[in-house]
């Protein structure tokens, strides 16, 4: 039974591989214009990076990278999830949105920010586009998938009665809302589909994305 079990084990990976590598090495893939697109990593401790004593220098640390990636040629600058964090960015050009916009006009780049956002009293973890001209693309991505007891509490109501203290340990304090939309950006002609973190386990995101 066991090596009916591993031969069976065994020739399905062989399969998956195989059938992989004859897709890949059969596939014809039209090459088109290549995009130099650069990310940028802060490196900030969580415990600094939810207050606003450190936005400053988290800030200048974001510019300083990506002035310098503009400078070796990247076209489309990528910060990461919640690069600046709730409560911190306010819709459109209050301080830290109009440094980013600010930025992408100087750098002459297209600037991707992980941050959060307000539509209808509710705050979303997106993924927010300021162009060369420093404006603030729309429409902004949501992310579509969120971490039970990490960003919501799932069934709140239950917990608060049962065990009040999972009801506490969001790192946002607050429940964030789920995105529904793939909210596809088009930039130079080109449709560019978004994905933040916890989304990529789900691969029906990417399929809907693609599609």
């Amino acid at each position: 039974m066991l090596k009916a079990s591993v031969i069976a084990a065994l020739s399905i990976v062989v399969f998956q591989y195989a059938s992989g590598a004859l897709i890949w090495f059969t596939t014809d893939i039209n090459e088109g214009e290549k995009i130099r697109i650069s990310c940028v990593q802060g490196n900030v401790s969580a415990s600094n990076k939810w207050t606003s004593d450190t936005m400053n220098e988290i800030m200048s640390s974001y510019s300083e990278q990506t002035r310098k990636a503009a400078e070796e040629g990247a076209e489309i600058i990528v910060w990461p999830e919640t690069a600046i964090p709730l409560n911190i960015f306010m819709q459109k050009y209050e301080k830290y949105g109009k440094i980013c916009a600010d930025l992408a006009n100087e750098t002459d780049t297209y600037i991707l920010v992980g941050a959060y956002s307000y539509e209808n009293d509710k705050s979303y973890n997106s993924l927010i586009c300021f162009t060369p001209e420093g404006e603030m693309l729309e429409p902004m991505y949501h992310k579509r998938r969120l971490v039970p007891f990490g960003e919501f509490v799932p069934l709140r109501s239950v917990f608060e009665k049962v065990i009040p203290p999972l009801t506490e340990i969001l790192i946002t304090f607050d429940d964030t809302y789920m995105g529904e939309d793939p909210n596809i950006m088009n930039i130079e002609d080109s449709n560019i589909g978004c994905l933040i973190c916890f989304d990529s386990i789900y691969d029906g995101l990417t399929h809907d994305t693609v599609r």
